[in-house]
């Protein structure tokens, strides 16, 4: 979960639902334990890799506080308090760091999210225009949503050996759908919608 919305009522609230969750959580939300959350004079006396943790048992949530070049808080009703190691790398050297199994599990499955965000933050059509209704921004960063996963399945099944083949894809994209497809066909050969 992003730190935008994470929040100890979030994890309380998913956990009585039963579900799981696990992301990182800003330092100044409400109910953030603050003994187990490094501050700003911490920070300047403790050096890179080292950790906090409280667990809250009624709740089942475990808060991680780990130092890696900034503070990364953590929250999660999905791990336990097992150490485990990242590879990270300062400067030209990499390097293992011992931390929580709770950081590594995060990073592992939050990059493939990055990247998502990274492929659609390229060509979006959501943020172009702004909107009176709130729905229709929300219709447009669905359509952004479809078009990147539709540019991962693509590159995974065609090999394209370009160098921006992004680009390639959008335009090629714009193109079926501008000038290639013939919409006046396709409007009048559909059965019209019943509705029940």
């Amino acid at each position: 979960m992003d730190n935008w919305y994470s929040s100890v009522q979030l994890c309380m609230t998913l956990s009585n639902m039963g579900l799981y969750c696990r992301g990182t959580v800003r330092g100044n939300r409400a109910h953030n334990p603050r003994f187990g959350m490094f501050d700003k004079k911490q920070v300047k006396s403790v050096q890179r890799g080292s950790s906090l943790v409280s667990v809250a048992r009624d709740q089942g949530i475990i808060a991680v506080s780990w130092l890696d070049g900034t503070v990364v808080n953590l929250l999660s009703t999905a791990d336990s308090t097992t150490k485990s190691y990242v590879k990270r790398r300062v400067g030209g050297n990499t390097t293992q760091q011992q931390c929580f199994s709770l950081v590594g599990l995060y990073n592992m499955y939050m990059q493939g999210v990055d990247r998502h965000d990274q492929l659609r933050e390229r060509f979006l059509i959501a943020s172009g225009a702004s909107f009176k209704h709130w729905y229709r921004k929300l219709g447009f960063a669905l359509i952004d949503i479809a078009i990147t996963n539709l540019f991962v399945l693509w590159s995974l099944g065609d090999r394209v050996n370009r160098r921006d083949a992004h680009m390639y894809f959008q335009t090629r994209l714009a193109n079926q759908m501008l000038f290639e497809t013939d919409w006046m066909h396709l409007a009048t050969t559909q059965a019209p919608m019943e509705y029940s």
